[in-house]
């Protein structure tokens, strides 16, 4: 009974973490374990980041050398899971917010 107990809790996570990542997903990530670095190279990716961090500065004249992303799929799942929670309370909507 507890074996089976605990086979449906891991489905049911299983079920869950893939429903966020469909969800929210992660389109630009690679396969591969905790904290891989990634160096992003010419593509969408790299110019809405950089497009996005130009847009914060207040200054002019800055030019992006490089753009690196950090994948920690363990911090991801997290979060996803907190967004997913905030997002089921009452009045919330599912806008994205910068």
């Amino acid at each position: 009974m507890q074996e089976q107990k605990q086979r449906h809790t891991a489905e049911k996570k299983a079920k869950t973490k893939r429903e966020l990542q469909q969800r929210y997903g992660r389109p630009y990530w690679r396969g591969g374990g905790s904290e891989e670095k990634h160096v992003l190279t010419d593509g969408t990716e790299k110019e809405a980041v950089t497009a996005a961090f130009l847009k914060s500065l207040p200054s002019t004249g800055v030019t992006v050398i490089q753009v690196e992303r950090l994948q920690n799929p363990t911090l991801w799942d997290m979060f996803a899971t907190t967004r997913r929670t905030m997002l089921q309370r009452d009045g919330a909507n599912d806008t994205l917010e910068r």
